[in-house]
């Protein structure tokens, strides 16, 4: 018996895996300051903003490649969704980052791109198109 292809996410699944997301980013970034304040014996980061910023993306975006690349991010898995390339199969490194990238213009548009999502006929946002990904909906056990 084959089983049917999974469905697209919606909306509103996808912004509850954001949120949930949202809450171990911000735990990860947490404890990534609390690393850096003791390599920096408790300083001031003055003039090296960036390097924090910096570490921030880095420490960040490898959390959501790992994720995306074995079987979804937590909030992805608390919320059944499931990340593909446009073959159905497990993303490639640069493509992950490449989706990494769009996602923070996302965050920076206050999530205008995740509204294409509720235009697009397929439910895909638009950092899925330019990346070549799909969210879908992973049925019940």
């Amino acid at each position: 018996m084959m089983t049917p292809p999974l469905q697209p996410a919606g909306s509103l699944r996808r912004l509850g895996a954001i949120i949930y997301d949202s809450l171990i980013a911000f735990s990860i970034l947490f404890f990534t300051m609390g690393v850096l304040l003791l390599a920096n014996r408790g300083q001031a980061f003055a003039g090296y903003q960036w390097c924090v910023t910096l570490c921030f993306a880095i420490v960040l975006g490898s959390y959501f490649v790992w994720g995306w690349r074995k079987q979804g991010s937590l909030g992805m898995q608390a919320w059944r969704l499931k990340l593909v390339n446009k073959y159905g199969e497990r993303l490639t490194r640069k493509q992950a980052w490449i989706r990494y990238v769009f996602g923070i213009f996302s965050c920076y548009t206050l999530g205008l791109p995740l509204v294409w999502c509720l235009l697009d006929p397929e439910q895909q946002g638009l950092h899925d198109r330019i990346c070549g990904t799909k969210m879908l909906l992973v049925p019940k056990a």
